[in-house]
Order: structure tokens, then C-alpha cells, then sequence
């Protein structure tokens, strides 16, 4: 099954309609519950959480510290690591940061933190705000599965992967590491997102029985 999801503009990240567009949908932030990378939540939790979403049961929006960092310093710490990858002028070349991609089909949707074309190299842009910067070679394992799906979905051949670390109400590190899209990643994770919808298709018959 190849993703062919839609691009639905002017969906401002944690709005009101981004919400309901997410709900009982796979998405980047919870494609690693399926798969096992999360420390968050797991396949069970996750199952558990949409059948809630889809049965009208909206679980109380959950913000850790974390969370709320990367949500204040998101726009401060992309443009800081896109003008450090590629020069302070290829900041005016992100580009939708308000869109949503949704493929109804699949069960599955995507809101990235940004698009920079960079001499006809397309990246994806996903920015997080940790304690504390990675010291991982490449993306933290348990961030790629959402790289990896924003790839898959959007066609994008690479991915900018920028951390940045706010201290004292500053950002005083940055880490931007460049992830290259892999063929072989959705075809081993299809049949495992699959199997997911088909239990979910089916646990949700049984609870509105």
C-alpha cells in the first residue's frame, strides 16, 4: 500500500481543527507507540487511546514540560537550525508550517514543523526541544519512525532534524543532523501499521455493539 495522502492548508499546529483532523488517526507523534520506540505509550495504550477518539470519549489534553518547550521555542530553534545548516537567507524559504496531510484511506495523517527547498532538495523540518541534546550519531531511535513517516508521506528524499537546547529563557545549543529518506523503512512497517487498523476496526465494532 503506497501512502497517497492529501495536503489540507491553513491547519495551525494544536488548533482546534488540527485536533479533530488527528483524531483516531496514526500520526507522526504516535506511529513509535505502534512500533515499540516510544516510552510514552505503547501499542495497547495507543489502541486503547483511539478507540476513545473514535467513540466520542476525547481524552484531556496531556502537556508535559517538554512539550510545552517545544512548543513555545518550535519557530525559534527551526530558523536558528535551518540559518545554521544552509545560511541565515534560506530561512524565508521554509514553507508550510501551517498544512496538514491526510490519507483517509490509510488511517493516517502528518503536520511537519516545516519545508525548506534548498536547490531542488527538499527537507522535511522536525524540531524538538530536549532536555538536554543527543549525543547519537544520527536522530534518536525513537524519533525516527516520525521522520521516517513524514518522509514516506510527503515524498521528501531528506529530513532536517534539528534539536535545541533552551536554558535560562534561551537557546544556548542546536544540533541539526540531516536524515536521508529510506525505500526500505514502509515496506517492513505496512504490515505492522495494518495489522493495527484491522485489531482497531475490530475492537471498535465491538465496543458500539
Amino acid at each position: 500500500m503506497q501512502l497517497n495522502a492529501v495536503e489540507i492548508e491553513g491547519v495551525e499546529q494544536r488548533s482546534e481543527e488540527w485536533y479533530r483532523l488527528r483524531r483516531g488517526r496514526l500520526s507522526g507523534s504516535t506511529i513509535g507507540a505502534l512500533l515499540g520506540t516510544s516510552s510514552y505509550k505503547n501499542r495497547d495504550s495507543l489502541m486503547s487511546e483511539m478507540l476513545d477518539e473514535l467513540t466520542g470519549n476525547i481524552p484531556e489534553r496531556d502537556e508535559n514540560d517538554d512539550m510545552r518547550r517545544g512548543i513555545e521555542w518550535e519557530d525559534a530553534i527551526r530558523d536558528a537550525g535551518v540559518a545554521e545548516t544552509f545560511g541565515r537567507g534560506s530561512v524565508a524559504l521554509i514553507s508550510h508550517t501551517e498544512a496538514f496531510w491526510l490519507d483517509e484511506a490509510a488511517g493516517i495523517c502528518y503536520s511537519p514543523d516545516g519545508l525548506l527547498d534548498m536547490h531542488g532538495h527538499l527537507y522535511l523540518i522536525e524540531v524538538k526541544a530536549p532536555r538536554k541534546l543527543s549525543t547519537f550519531g544520527s536522530i534518536p531511535p525513537w524519533h525516527y519512525p516520525q521522520v521516517a513517516l513524514g518522509m514516506e508521506i510527503l515524498r521528501c528524499p531528506a529530513c532536517l532534524y534539528i534539536e535545541g537546547l533552551v536554558r535560562d529563557n534561551a537557546l544556548s545549543g542546536l544540533r541539526c543532523v540531516q536524515v536521508d529518506y529510506d525505500p526500505g523503512w514502509w515496506p517492513q512497517v505496512e504490515p505492522l501499521v495494518q495489522d493495527f487498523q484491522n485489531d482497531l476496526s475490530q475492537a471498535l465494532q465491538l465496543r458500539q455493539s
